[in-house]
C-alpha cells in the first residue's frame, strides 16, 4: 500500500521508516533479506516490486510497483467485491469517514454495481475531527506545562463513563491510528495508558504536578506480553530456523534476548499472549523450555474445543 501510494518508488530506508513494526532489525542485511522475501510473497499474488539504482553503488535503490502487472493481475472477484462493500458498509454506518468513502469510490470505479449505498455525513466527522483536535492540543498544553488533570472517558461503550484524575506524562503512539496519553494514575500512584480517542472531557486541577517517576521502555510496551496479569516468568523458545523472522515480527516491540540465532529469551507478565500466535504459527516454535508454560497452553486448547464445540 506504500508503494502504491508512492508510485514513483521509496528507497529502502523509506520503507524501514514507514514500516518500522516490521523492519526493525539492528542488523539491515537481515531487513533487506525480510524485505526480499516479502517481494517475492508479493510475486506470488501478482504483484511484481522491482527497483532502480538510486547511485552508482545501489545502496539507495529505489523500489517502485510494475504498473503493468498492478493493472494486469490485480483484480477482484465479484465475491470479493461484494465482501468488500458489506465491510466497507457496516464500518460507515458506525462511523463516518471520507477517507474509507473515497477509498471505496476508487476499489468500485470500474464496478458500480458492487459500489455500497453510502452516505457521508461531512459536519459529523467535521465534529469529531474538531473534537479529537481539541483533546489533543489540551493534553500536548498539559503535558509540556506539567498540569494534572481529569478525564473523563470510557472503556468499551460511550455510555459507560469513568474520570481518571492524572498528571499526562506522554502521548505514545502504538502504531499508524491508535493514540495514548501516558499518565501517573493520582489516586493509585501508578503509570496507565488511555486510548485519546475515548476521552470524551479534560479538566484542569489544581494543586501540584506530583509524578517524579521516569518513563521506560516498559511503559511504552503495548504488546500483550506487557500486560499485567500474573508475575514475571522467564520463557525461552527453539525457533525454526527459516521462520525466525516471523517469532521478532510478533514480539515487536516486546524486548527479547537470543542465546543464539534460533533461541529466544523473553520475560513476560501474560504468557497466555503467545498462545494466539502458536494456534495461527504451528509450525514456528520448535521446542519451549517450560513445562508449566505447555501444560496452561494445553487447558487452553481444551477450554476452547469445549466452548466452540456443536
Amino acid at each position: 500500500m506504500n508503494l502504491t501510494k508512492h508510485r514513483a518508488g521509496l528507497s529502502f530506508e523509506s520503507i524501514r521508516k514507514k514500516m518500522s513494526e516490521f523492519y526493525s532489525n539492528e542488523n539491515i542485511d537481515s531487513d533487506l533479506r525480510k524485505l526480499s522475501r516479502d517481494i517475492d510473497d508479493l510475486a506470488e499474488l501478482g504483484i511484481r516490486i522491482k527497483f532502480r539504482r538510486g547511485n552508482e553503488t545501489g545502496e539507495n535503490n529505489i523500489y517502485y510497483i510494475d504498473s503493468e502487472s498492478y493493472t494486469k493481475y490485480i483484480q477482484f472477484t465479484n465475491d470479493e467485491l461484494e465482501i468488500l462493500g458489506e465491510a466497507i458498509l457496516e464500518n460507515l454506518t458506525k462511523e463516518s469517514s471520507r477517507d474509507l468513502f473515497t477509498a471505496s469510490q476508487k476499489i468500485f470505479h470500474s464496478n458500480l454495481k458492487f459500489f455500497p449505498e453510502i452516505e457521508v455525513h461531512e459536519e459529523k466527522t467535521s465534529n469529531n475531527e474538531n473534537h479529537n483536535s481539541e483533546i489533543i492540543n489540551k493534553l500536548l498544553t498539559t503535558v509540556k506545562d506539567k498540569i494534572p488533570i481529569r478525564i473523563t472517558y470510557y472503556k468499551y461503550l460511550p455510555n459507560e463513563i469513568i474520570t481518571r484524575d492524572i498528571d499526562p506524562l506522554q502521548i505514545t503512539k502504538r502504531n499508524s491510528s491508535d493514540f495514548y496519553i501516558l499518565g501517573l494514575d493520582r489516586n493509585t500512584k501508578e503509570k496507565k495508558r488511555f486510548l485519546i480517542p475515548k476521552i470524551t472531557k479534560i479538566e484542569e486541577l489544581e494543586g501540584d504536578f506530583i509524578a517524579t517517576k521516569k518513563i521506560t521502555t516498559k511503559d511504552l510496551n503495548y504488546h500483550a506480553l506487557n500486560f499485567s496479569v500474573h508475575e514475571e516468568k522467564q520463557l525461552e523458545f527453539l525457533i525454526r530456523e527459516d521462520l525466525v523472522w516471523k517469532f521478532e515480527n510478533y514480539l515487536f516491540p516486546h524486548p527479547f534476548a537470543k542465546k543464539s540465532k534460533q533461541e529466544f529469551i523473553i520475560s513476560t507478565t501474560n504468557q497466555s499472549a503467545i498462545f494466539p500466535f502458536l494456534i495461527k504459527e504451528p509450525e514456528v516454535v520448535i521446542k519451549i523450555n517450560s513445562q508449566e508454560f505447555i501444560n496452561e497452553f494445553n487447558k487452553f486448547l481444551i477450554k476452547m474445543k469445549k466452548n466452540y464445540t456443536y
